[in-house]
């Protein structure tokens, strides 16, 4: 799926993310999401202290195989990465305040109604 960039946004295949892990240095937090079989990998660079959003955010547009994503987190432990929070539910948005920008994650979840 490295050609999805190549297809229109209406028929590019449809993949939702289940978990994420992130990881943070001083200047930049990686962010690895996967979905539910872990099988296909997703990573978002966010750059820590600039201002520009658009150079702040850096997806790659890239998927990644189970080889590839351990190859690319040894790399980023190897830089001095560390874990920050593992096996997040979601991600809900990013939050600017006056000193930074912040990340509002659900943490875990549970079932509390059935429709039906």
């Amino acid at each position: 799926m490295a050609g999805d960039a190549d297809l229109p946004l209406l028929r590019r295949p449809t993949v939702v993310l289940t978990s994420f892990d992130i990881y943070e240095s001083k200047t930049l937090l990686c962010i690895v999401g996967s979905n539910e079989s872990e099988g296909y990998y997703r990573v978002l660079r966010i750059t820590r202290g600039t201002d520009d959003v658009r150079k702040m955010v850096d997806d790659d547009m890239v998927s990644h195989s189970r080889d590839s994503i351990h190859q690319l987190v040894a790399r980023l432990q190897a830089s001095g990465m560390r874990l920050l929070v593992s096996k997040v539910c979601g991600i809900l948005g990013f939050v600017r305040f006056t000193k930074g920008c912040y990340i509002s994650l659900v943490a875990k979840r549970k079932p509390v109604a059935l429709l039906g």
